[in-house]
């Protein structure tokens, strides 16, 4: 038997063809030149033990690092699949290697999305749409077992293949 709850869908971009896109994570001083993520001191940013910039300017409205990332960059559906990794949950062991979780961001990322090419221009275009799917607390039920703007869940839609994929991530905070 299913939950009675209320959600808003709204469609995000998922426009970016290559891992160039990252960069801004090197040139804005986020990770060093080898990809290693570099610290800062330990603070606590909704449930989340953030001890490194990176992850500060995700998930601190706060920081300072915050501009070094781009609402454009922010609202791209690759962008949103890496925060999900790199914010993890309550027994998230983070790496300090930011080139394993864009990795494994771009392997995801391919295998969700359908690309094709243009006939008319020929170029490469990204045939799959994104919706994130957000709770809406009800006195019926949640989409989420707690509240907290971690949570995730996005609807893929191939309409080349005609699928659906789902990606459900309840965030479970550690403190």
């Amino acid at each position: 038997e299913g939950v009675d709850c209320s959600v808003d869908a709204q469609l995000i971009p998922s426009t970016i063809l290559n891992m160039d896109f990252f960069d801004v994570f090197r040139t804005e001083g986020l990770v060093g030149t080898n990809e290693h993520v570099k610290k800062c001191m330990i603070e606590h940013h909704g449930g989340i033990e953030v001890d490194n910039i990176l992850l500060d300017a995700i998930v601190n409205p706060e920081s300072e690092h915050m501009v070094a990332i781009p609402e454009a960059h922010r609202s791209e559906f690759i962008f949103r699949l890496f925060q999900v990794m790199f914010v993890g949950g309550a027994m998230h062991q983070r790496s300090d290697d930011c080139g394993d979780y864009l990795k494994m961001t771009r392997k995801l990322y391919k295998e969700l999305l359908t690309v094709h090419r243009n006939a008319r221009s020929s170029a490469i275009q990204i045939s799959s749409d994104v919706y994130e799917i957000r709770d809406q607390e009800t006195e019926s039920g949640r989409l989420f077992p707690r509240a907290s703007e971690h949570n995730r869940c996005f609807i893929i839609i191939d309409r080349v293949k005609r699928f659906v994929t789902v990606i459900y991530a309840p965030h479970q905070p550690f403190w």
